[in-house]
């Protein structure tokens, strides 16, 4: 099996042991095949000083496994696997930084301004495509800069999509400095509403994702912006 997707958790809670356990062996079996994953699970519905079965634990482990993945889409947030809370997550790598093979990096809610956010993709030595969805941060860094800073190649490559419905995309640092020719290209992404726009912005920025994910419509070559 090379492609595969998640929604494990009917209840809306990974508090749940049995379940964790499963999708260990689960990702053990599938990690020398496994290329392309999305998941649908509410990672944040359970926190660190709460996990008293050490699910988040399990399913950090579970995870780290998969160092074979190309493709990679968290839909609800950015794959929260902490086991601790801050500052004590600070020797905690983000777990797809874990990934050395990964091509495209889709996060919902990632906070582009966390210390260890661009660290984590520096380590990405294969990584053309970020699709970051009502990301955080935005106001507090360059992404431009930050990326050539960490990644430590000026001619090395990358394709930044922000997310977001047309109304809530934030200003972006650095924005007047950027040129067209520059290696490191970011574009905004407006996720249609309604006529009368009463919808959940959050339900409607993940699921036009997951849409799009499924259809493979996200991937190199793939003009899914249009």
């Amino acid at each position: 099996m090379t492609s595969l997707y998640l929604s494990p958790y009917p209840d809306w809670s990974i508090d749940d042991c049995l379940t964790a356990q499963w999708l260990h062996t689960l990702f053990s079996l599938l990690s020398p095949t496994l290329r392309r994953l999305v998941i649908d699970i509410p990672l944040r519905s359970l926190y660190p000083p709460d996990d008293h079965s050490n699910v988040r634990q399990i399913l950090r482990q579970a995870f780290s496994q998969l160092v074979g993945l190309e493709m990679f889409c968290s839909v609800r947030d950015e794959l929260f696997l902490d086991c601790f809370e801050h500052p004590l997550n600070a020797d905690e790598p983000y777990v797809w930084s874990l990934w050395p093979k990964l091509r495209t990096l889709a996060l919902y809610n990632a906070d582009v301004g966390s210390e260890r956010f661009w660290p984590g993709l520096a380590r990405l030595g294969y990584l053309e495509t970020l699709i970051l969805t009502r990301c955080d941060g935005l106001e507090e860094v360059n992404l431009k800069r930050e990326w050539i800073r960490h990644c430590g190649d000026e001619k090395r490559g990358l394709s930044i999509f922000l997310v977001n419905v047309q109304s809530e995309h934030r200003e972006l640092m650095g924005r007047e400095g950027w040129k067209e020719d520059d290696k490191v290209v970011v574009r905004e992404l407006n996720v249609p509403i309604s006529y009368y726009g009463d919808e959940d912005h959050i339900e409607l920025c993940q699921e036009w994702v997951e849409r799009r994910v499924l259809n493979r419509e996200i991937g190199p070559g793939s003009n899914w912006w249009d």
